[in-house]
C-alpha cells in the first residue's frame, strides 16, 4: 500500500497541475485575442482624434 500512495498522490498532482496548465493557456489565448482588438480599437480611435485635432487647427488657421 505504501508504494501505491505516493503514485496516486504524484498522479493526482499531476492532474491538478495540468488543469492549471490549461486554465493559464486559456487566459493566455484569451490575451492574446482580447489585447490586440482592444489595440487597434485604441490605436484607431487615437488616430480619428488626431485627424481630428489637426484638422480642428488646420480650420483654426484659415
Amino acid at each position: 500500500m505504501a508504494t501505491f500512495v505516493p503514485i496516486f498522490h504524484i498522479g493526482h498532482h499531476f492532474k491538478r497541475s495540468t488543469a492549471l496548465l490549461v486554465q493559464i493557456l486559456r487566459i493566455s489565448v484569451l490575451i492574446f485575442v482580447i489585447l490586440p482588438l482592444i489595440l487597434t480599437k485604441w490605436v484607431n480611435f487615437w488616430l480619428f482624434t488626431q485627424r481630428n485635432a489637426l484638422n480642428f487647427c488646420r480650420i483654426g488657421r484659415i
